[in-house]
Order: C-alpha cells, then sequence, then structure tokens
C-alpha cells in the first residue's frame, strides 16, 4: 500500500466516520422532538437540543428545523405555548411579562459590569503607566 493509498483509506474512513455521527445526532434530535411532545413539554429549540444533547445549530439545520416547527404547531393548536411552559426548574410558568423583567435585570446588570470594567481598565492604565522619573540608566 502506498503512502497516498493509505491516506485515501484514512480520509475515507473519517468521512464515514463523520456521517454515522451526525446521522447518530440527527435521530437524537428527532426523538427528542418526540419525547417532548409526547410529555407535554414545550418544544422550543433550545429544550430539543438539550434533551438531545446536540449543538443548537444542529436544531436549525434543514431537516430538524421542520419536525420542531410541526411539533411546536401541534402544541399551539392544543393550546400548549410559550405562557404556559414551565420556567427554569419548572417552578414557575413563563410570561412576556416575565421574560421582559429577566431582560431589563440582565440590562443594568451589564450596564453595571461595562462600567466596572471600565473603572478596572483605567486603573490599570493609571498603575502601568511608564512613569517619567528621568533618564534611566541601563545596568
Amino acid at each position: 500500500m502506498t503512502a497516498h493509498t493509505a491516506s485515501e483509506a484514512r480520509t475515507a474512513a473519517l468521512k464515514a466516520a463523520r456521517a454515522k455521527d451526525s446521522n447518530n445526532k440527527r435521530r437524537a434530535a428527532l426523538a427528542a422532538v418526540e419525547a417532548l411532545e409526547r410529555a407535554g413539554t414545550l418544544v422550543t429549540f433550545t429544550n430539543v437540543a438539550t434533551t438531545a444533547g446536540v449543538s443548537s445549530w444542529l436544531v436549525h439545520a434543514n431537516g430538524i428545523r421542520d419536525h420542531v416547527e410541526a411539533a411546536r404547531r401541534r402544541q399551539a393548536d392544543h393550546g400548549i405555548t410559550t405562557a404556559v411552559a414551565a420556567g427554569p426548574g419548572g417552578r414557575h410558568p413563563v410570561t412576556p411579562a416575565g421574560l421582559r423583567t429577566d431582560l431589563a435585570i440582565a440590562l443594568e446588570q451589564i450596564k453595571a459590569l461595562r462600567a466596572e470594567r471600565d473603572r478596572l481598565t483605567k486603573r490599570l492604565r493609571l498603575t502601568w503607566a511608564p512613569r517619567s522619573t528621568g533618564p534611566t540608566e541601563v545596568p
């Protein structure tokens, strides 16, 4: 076997492994859609990705997105919407007003963190700024 043939064989094996992994992840995402819908849990792209253990990018990919959207339509037809979905930890319902409140709190936190970052950056610049104390001697 020549080096070129060995390289082609390794490449083919890697492609086959990648295709198998991709198919397994797609099957897991589709199974997650069915499981969430069967359990009466709100079908969202995030819930599907989390349940299946796949990236959120995958659940937005062609083929999977269609199934998620179809499940969401079926749930909407049965009155299951974001307004009755359980929030984090399943304790409280998620409502638009609650989401707006969460967003306002997050924006205030971001504002405070940016101010702190700017203050620390300024302090760091002042601490490490070169000091002009006259000519320096080279040892």
